[in-house]
Order: structure tokens, then sequence, then C-alpha cells
């Protein structure tokens, strides 16, 4: 996932990069409050505040968020077990560290080593 800004140029909209790319299999999105949630980078602990224009956008979001970053998750995990080289990936955050994340926690380094 890739985090832009947007700026409004000469008429036309121009989107430059935030953050660098995480990895979506790294990446949870805690539930909103009002209009605004938190996006974790699991790798290295960094939690963005976002805000969506309603309160409803925002849940839709974590939700699409969560949705994409759990089935990354799985398809991670079943390649690792199934001994297939995923770049250099050799473990992911385990689940109950993503929970404990989800709840309020820090990141941990509670890996699934492959």
């Amino acid at each position: 996932m890739m985090i832009t800004m947007s700026d409004r140029r000469g008429g036309v909209w121009c989107y430059e990069p935030y953050r660098l790319p995480i990895q979506t299999y790294d990446m949870l999105a805690r539930d909103p409050v009002k209009d605004q949630f938190e996006l974790v980078n699991l790798k290295n602990g960094e939690v963005l505040q976002l805000r969506a224009d309603t309160p409803a956008e925002a849940s839709d979001w974590v939700k699409d968020i969560m949705r994409t970053a759990n089935y990354c998750y799985d398809v991670m995990c079943e390649a690792l077990t199934s001994g297939i080289q995923v770049s250099k990936v050799k473990s992911v955050i385990s689940q109950e560290a993503r929970e404990k994340i989800l709840q309020g926690g820090k990141p941990s380094v509670l890996g699934r080593r492959f």
C-alpha cells in the first residue's frame, strides 16, 4: 500500500508518495474513532493517523484495509508454509501479535518463522 499526498498544480491533481510502500501483510488498521483511524506498519511500528470525510467512510476504509491485509497475510503464510520462497521474507508477524496490536498494543517481534 502506498500513501500519497495530493496537490493541485495547474488545474491537475498530482500525487506524491508520503511514505514508502507498506507490504500489505505487514499492515493493520485500527477501528475508527469518529472520522479518524490508525494505520500500523508492523515492521517498524510506525502509526499513521488518517482522517476520512465521514465516520462511515473511515469505517469502510478500515474494513477494506483489514480485508486486504488479512487476505495477503493468509496468502503469505500459506506460501511460506508450502516452502515457496517469497522474496527475502522468512517470517511474518504472528496472528496473536496482530490481535494484540489491534487492541492498542505496541508492535513486537513475535513472528512466525517458516
